[in-house]
């Protein structure tokens, strides 16, 4: 049986840390291309009056195609 030294382990480790490092940046590109843009943003609805200009102004400034908002009121008490 070898005794595995502090340097063996180290250059053993890096080459292995090395190895995988690279791999990753190609299977993030893949899987990037398949999936379609989701749009999210978190706020505070402590001030909400239901109005839903929030949404309104919120898919101007972000330029998000109409039909599709950034922004989803869930009601769950009283607002305002």
């Amino acid at each position: 049986m070898t005794v595995c030294s502090r340097r063996n382990f180290v250059s053993g480790m890096g080459a292995v840390i090395l190895m995988t490092g690279t791999s990753l940046p190609a299977f993030a590109k893949e899987n990037k291309a398949d999936k379609p843009k989701r749009y999210a943003m978190i706020h505070d609805e402590n001030a909400c009056i239901g109005c839903t200009a929030c949404m309104d102004s919120c898919r101007d400034v972000n330029q998000v195609p109409e039909g599709v908002s950034r922004l989803e009121i869930l009601r769950s008490e009283p607002y305002g």
